[in-house]
Parts: structure tokens; C-alpha cells; sequence
């Protein structure tokens, strides 16, 4: 199934306006700043010619194993782990792994489902 990656680094600036934009107060870098790095997730339903008038989010889930931290080198790995079509419904599942060299600092996932045209198999 088709995959995408991105390396970056998190500076401070993202993270100070990660945490205007969210109203977070603290010192470190919020857990939530993860979702930042979803767009991936965006490109992997495109790749699925998703029609997302008719897409439905049903779940997102987040497991921190280790913090993220400012002048972290992250490689972000986003990929389809479920694509499953039953009765003109689509079900998706994305699965977006943040490491930080061999390090997994976060595993999202998440579920969709896409109600598709009748009589239209993706």
C-alpha cells in the first residue's frame, strides 16, 4: 500500500505558535503538537481518489511513547493499514508513525469510512 515520509525539525517557533494558535500554556511541546504533521494523511486519501463530500472521521487515537522536544530531527511515516470496500462503503484506516532517529516517539491512527456512489467500486 502507498506511503509517504517527511523529515523535519521542530523548532522553537513552530511550537510557540503551535501553542498560540491552541491557547496552550506550558513549557514543553504539547502532546497535541503531533497532529501538525497529519497532512500526509490528506495526501494518502487523495492517492484513494476519496471524495471528501462524502468522507465521515469516525476515530482518532494517539499513543506517546516518548515526548517530542524542540531541536527534535523527526521522520514522519504516514500509511493506508486498512482499505476495505463493503456495501458501497469504504473503511479506512491511516496509521502515522513520529520517530525520532530508531526512537517511535508517537503512533496515531485513523478510521474513516467514505460512502461511495452506487454501484462505483474504488
Amino acid at each position: 500500500m502507498k506511503s509517504y515520509s517527511q523529515k523535519v525539525v521542530v523548532t522553537e517557533e513552530e511550537v510557540q505558535g503551535f501553542q498560540k494558535a491552541t491557547l496552550t500554556q506550558t513549557s514543553e511541546v504539547p502532546l497535541t503538537f503531533s497532529t501538525k504533521y497529519r497532512h500526509q494523511e490528506f495526501e494518502l486519501l487523495r492517492s484513494l481518489n476519496v471524495d471528501f463530500h462524502e468522507l465521515l472521521h469516525l476515530e482518532q487515537g494517539y499513543q506517546y511513547l516518548e515526548p517530542i522536544k524542540v531541536g527534535d530531527s523527526l521522520e514522519i511515516s504516514s500509511r493506508i493499514s486498512e482499505n476495505k470496500i463493503k456495501k458501497n462503503m469504504q473503511f479506512i484506516t491511516l496509521e502515522t508513525l513520529i520517530s525520532s532517529g530508531s526512537q517511535i516517539k508517537v503512533i496515531s491512527e485513523s478510521k474513516m469510512v467514505v460512502r461511495m456512489k452506487e454501484g462505483l467500486e474504488k
